[in-house]
Formats: C-alpha cells, sequence, structure tokens
C-alpha cells in the first residue's frame, strides 16, 4: 500500500558520512574543490601523489630554502610551508583535471543512454505501448546511472566533487543561454492598459512555475521508491538522493506563503477587499479568510482517504477530526503518516497557526525601519541553532516543538517581502492621466546583487547541497543527521536569494521560468499536491503499477487539471466573496 511504503521511508534511520566536504563547499564554493583535494586517482587506476613529489623537488630552489636560509632555526616550518604551497599549486589543478575527464565520461555515457532510449522508445510508441516506452527509457536510466556511479569510484573524491560543481554551474549557463535564445517576452500586462484605474496587479508568473517545481518535489518525495538506508550509504543512485531532498518543499512553502500574503498587501493587490480583516484586532478573521482558499480542497480529499481506507479504530477517527480541525499537526507524530494517510498533512495545520500570526507581524514589518527587517533576518536564521540543538538532544519527533521551528521560515518570508518592496520597487504613476502611484519594480542596474542574480545562485548552492550529499549524511562533532539543519531554517537565505529573484524576474533563470509555458502549470501545484495519494490509489488499482509510474505521473497531471477549476478556483472565488462581504462588516461596524 502507499502509505506503508511511505512510511517506511521516513521511519528507517541510518548513519551516512561526514558533512565536513559539503559544509566547506557552501561556505567557499568552487575554490574548496582544490584546496580541500585529496590525492587523485586517474581513470586509468595510476596514483598522481608521484607528480606532486617530482614536483616538489623541481621547486626546492624556490621560497621555501629561502625561507629556512633567513631562519635556520625554523626550518621544520620550512619543510611544511613546501609541502602545502606545492600541494595547494598542483592538487587544484588535479582535481580540475579528474574533473573535467568524468565530466567527459558521464556526457559518453549518457549520450549513449540517450541514444538507446530514443530509438527503443520510438519502437515501442510506434506500436502504441506509451507505457512500455516510458518503462524502458527508466531502465535505460538506471543501467547508465549504475554504469556512472562505477565510473565515479575510479576517481578521487574531490575529481567528483570538481565534475559535479561544474555539471551545475554548465546546466546554469546553458539556461541563460537558452534564456538568451528565446528573446525578451511581452509581460502580460502593460501599466498604461490599467492606468484607468489606478492600480496595478502585481502577478509573479516565476513564482507560479518555483510552486509547481516544490509540489513535484514533494510527490518524488513521497512516492519515489527510496530508502533511508538506501540513500545514505549511497546504493540507491543520485534519483533516489534527489527524492529523498523533497522534504525541502515544505520549509520553502512556508517562506512563500509568508512573502506572498504580506508582498500582496504591501503593494496592494488585496487592499479594497481585505483592508479591515488585516488589521491586528481582527488576526482571526483574516485567518479563516485565507485558510478558506484551500480548505474545501483538504476536507475533500482527507474525506475521500478516509472512506477508501476505512477503519473501525476510534483513535483513527480522532486522528481524523483532529486533521480536519487543523490541530492534528500540533500534537501527531510527523515521522508516520496519520489516519487518513494524507503525505504531510502536518503542514496545512502549521500553516493555519502561521496565518494567525501573520496579521500582528506584518503591521510590525510593515511600520518599522529596515534595522528591523534586518532584526528579523538575523534572528530568523541564529534560532536555527539552538532549535536543532534541542531537537537532536531533548525533543526529537515532538510535534508541538517542530511547530515552533517552522514559524522562523514564515516570519523570514514577510521579512523579506516587506525588504523587496522597499528596495527593489519604487512609487509612481503608471501614466499622466493617473492620480494614484503603484509599485513598480527599478531599473534592472538599481536593483541590489544578491536578488539579480539570486535565483543562479541559489540553484547553484542548493544543487551542490542536494548533488554532493544526502539528508542522511551525519554533522561532525554532534554526529546527527543534517536533515535537521536544512529544514529548520539552514536555508533561509537560499530560500531568500531564489524568491527575491524569482519576484524582481531579473535574472536570466527568473526570466526563463516566468515564460507561459512554464507558469502556467503553476496553477496547478495545490491540486497536484492534494490528489497525489488519491492518484496513486486509484493507478495502482487500476494498473498495478507502484511508485513513481508514467501512468501516475500522466494521471497526476490530468487529475490536477480538473481539480483546479473544478474544486479550487470556485473554492478562491468563495474566499474572495467572504473576504469582501466580512470587510464591508466590519467597516460599517467601524462606522
Amino acid at each position: 500500500m502507499a502509505q506503508s511504503r511511505w512510511t517506511a521511508a521516513v521511519q528507517s534511520r541510518a548513519a551516512g558520512p561526514s558533512m565536513t566536504l559539503m559544509l566547506l563547499f557552501i561556505l567557499l564554493m568552487a575554490p574548496a574543490a582544490g584546496f580541500a583535494a585529496l590525492p587523485f586517482r586517474s581513470a586509468e587506476g595510476h596514483h598522481t601523489d608521484l607528480a606532486v613529489d617530482e614536483v616538489g623537488a623541481a621547486s626546492e630552489a624556490v621560497a621555501p630554502q629561502n625561507f629556512s636560509q633567513m631562519h635556520p632555526a625554523n626550518e621544520t616550518w620550512a619543510g611544511m610551508f613546501k609541502d602545502f604551497g606545492m600541494r595547494a599549486l598542483v592538487e587544484p589543478a588535479l582535481a580540475l583535471h579528474g574533473g573535467a575527464q568524468l565530466v567527459k565520461t558521464e556526457a559518453q555515457i549518457f549520450g549513449q543512454a540517450l541514444k538507446e532510449a530514443m530509438v527503443s522508445g520510438a519502437a515501442k510508441i510506434g506500436d502504441g505501448d506509451i507505457s512500455g516506452a516510458w518503462q524502458e527509457a527508466s531502465h535505460t536510466y538506471v543501467k547508465a546511472s549504475n554504469r556512472q556511479n562505477g565510473v565515479a569510484r575510479e576517481f578521487s573524491s574531490a575529481a567528483s566533487t570538481t565534475a559535479t560543481i561544474m555539471l551545475i554551474i554548465f546546466a546554469v549557463l546553458c539556461m541563460w543561454g537558452l534564456e538568451h535564445l528565446l528573446g525578451e517576452q511581452e509581460r502580460p500586462f502593460a501599466m498604461d492598459e490599467l492606468a484607468q484605474e489606478d492600480h496595478l496587479v502585481h502577478h509573479h508568473p516565476a513564482l507560479d512555475t518555483l510552486r509547481y517545481v516544490l509540489s513535484w518535489m514533494a510527490v518524488l518525495y513521497n512516492f519515489y521508491p527510496w530508502t533511508v538506508d538506501g540513500v545514505a550509504g549511497r546504493r540507491e543512485g543520485s534519483t533516489a538522493n534527489f527524492a529523498s531532498w523533497g522534504i525541502l518543499a515544505c520549509p520553502a512553502f512556508f517562506v512563500l506563503s509568508g512573502f506572498c500574503h504580506s508582498f500582496n498587501k504591501m503593494v496592494g493587490n488585496k487592499e479594497e477587499d481585505e483592508e479591515e480583516i488585516d488589521k491586528p484586532r481582527n488576526l482571526l478573521i483574516a485567518a479563516a479568510v485565507r485558510i478558506m482558499a484551500w480548505y474545501p480542497f483538504y476536507v475533500l480529499v482527507l474525506t475521500f482517504l478516509s472512506y477508501n481506507f476505512l477503519s473501525y479504530n476510534a483513535e483513527d477517527w480522532s486522528t481524523y477530526m483532529a486533521q480536519l480541525f487543523l490541530i492534528g499537526g500540533a500534537f501527531l507524530e510527523h515521522d508516520q503518516a496519520p489516519y487518513p494517510y494524507l503525505p504531510s498533512s502536518w503542514w496545512f495545520s502549521y500553516l493555519a497557526v502561521y496565518l494567525i500570526a501573520w496579521a500582528p507581524m506584518h503591521f510590525i514589518l510593515s511600520t518599522s525601519g529596515n534595522s528591523v527587517v534586518w532584526t528579523m533576518f538575523n534572528m530568523t536564521y541564529i534560532a536555527v541553532f539552538p532549535s536543532v540543538l534541542l531537537e537532536w538532544w531533548f525533543m526529537e519527533d515532538w510535534a508541538p516543538f517542530a511547530l515552533i521551528q517552522y514559524l522562523p521560515s514564515f516570519f523570514f518570508g514577510q521579512a523579506l517581502a516587506v525588504w523587496q518592496v522597499r528596495n527593489c520597487m519604487q512609487k509612481k504613476l503608471p501614466s499622466s492621466t493617473a492620480t494614484k502611484p503603484v509599485h513598480v519594480m527599478l531599473p534592472m542596474q538599481e536593483i541590489p546583487l544578491p536578488v539579480r542574480f539570486g535565483v543562479s545562485f541559489s540553484i547553484i548552492i542548493l544543487g551542490c547541497v542536494i548533488c554532493l550529499c544526502s539528508c542522511y549524511d551525519r554533522l561532525p562533532v554532534v554526529r546527527e543527521y543534517c536533515l535537521a539543519f536544512f529544514l529548520k531554517g539552514g536555508l533561509l537565505p537560499v530560500f531568500g536569494m531564489l524568491i527575491g529573484g524569482l519576484a524582481c524576474e531579473a535574472d536570466p533563470l527568473a526570466k526563463l521560468m516566468a515564460r507561459k509555458p512554464l507558469s502556467r502549470v503553476g496553477c496547478l501545484s495545490l491540486s497536484q499536491y492534494m490528489l497525489a495519494l488519491p492518484v496513486h490509489i486509484a493507478v495502482e488499482h487500476w494498473t498495478g503499477s507502484t511508485g513513481l509510474s508514467f501512468a501516475f505521473a500522466s494521471t497526476l497531471t490530468a487529475a490536477s487539471v480538473v481539480g483546479h477549476f473544478v474544486v479550487e478556483r470556485p473554492s478562491r472565488a468563495f474566499a474572495k466573496y467572504i473576504a469582501r462581504r466580512v470587510n464591508l462588516a466590519l467597516g460599517e461596524g467601524k462606522s
């Protein structure tokens, strides 16, 4: 059953290798590939330590000897300086050379695999067997991945790490080139077209694309057949390791939710409908109105699953009612899926609590100076360290404490929205006939650098984290899993650059993600997240296929389109209607 497979994936535990090299790359990035390099082993299996010794012997007449002659008492230090100097010069070159060779070999392997998959897939499609073509392509990919893992073992860890970073940077540059080839795109709404209304609705299509990507990461995490033991031991391949990192979608969604709610309020997207609702004294009403946008969909899915997994256990129905009233996440354990087994249902319980805290925090941040905003940035990140230490040593798997741990991510998103409006936007009249200024983006050259190229920076850092380590690796010294650090705020600066950059659309990758073919599917993210388990149950019942099959992926996409138009859009329209009526009632009560 799907829920037991998901439960097994999050319950098991296994030890992993040290995270020292990964942390070094986060801090120093590419230069660390050379200075942290280990002795290189070539693809033919020959050690190159001799080359280092030969270079050192040929350079004895240089600075180290002069240093020992000037200071005869420091001959030992001179030897150490000579050894470090030679290795600092030679090992980076060896790591780069080995990384280039590994990239070339991997390109040949996957190029051949792509050719085989296209030939065999075309034959299957010609016979009308689309599912068979998908299975053939998956089988070819698995064989190529196993072959690539075998080749990578013949190289040193420094060469493998360097090759990974080179591939990530190369992929980012390729996307830059693709955006350049596609040329400039027209924005969907011009300012002159809305000048008569004195109002400019800000929409971020690139953030829609991000929502869709995050929803697929959550689907991979819950339904791809990976295990903790296999991921920690590097035995299940790169796809399984990537799927295990899909849990990062949860904190990313919290940051994105806090950002969007505060940004829309700051720029006046919803000012007329929620002017009275969003005041701090009406925080419960404001939270209820926002929850109504997705709560009907949540109730329908939860009820369907309870019917499908019909139980006669009273405890199961108590957990169902707790989740129905959005209080289950406060006390139900997260290391297993509680009845009726909706994956990550605790996320909605936490979001409901955070939406209650949104109004007063937004009032504080929006009416304060930039120093308060930066204080919030610093506090939300510094709080990560005592938070994860308490989790590791005292409060592991305690749901109320996890509710507090994720709260800084939501507040970080709110602070990011306030900072974004103040530092990346300006007020101006949309036309000569307009009377009310609106918020518009600053010219590209005036946008701060971390936001202007934030998408590229963040994707490179996230790519290095995901590709170079496992979320079940153990950190040095404390010997605990690194997953808690990354989930509870360790990647907040990276998420900030990513979301801020996508909102500005100055980075070439942000412009690429804002294009209509990609951004149009962003509206399906909620439906896809909600319907993943029901669709998986139906596909497994009809076809017998388990895991992340082609039938499951295609059916989920089709069901997401139907769910968006049939359930989600009416729910959001109803929420807007409620907002108008409540806002009108509050305004009349005030007068």
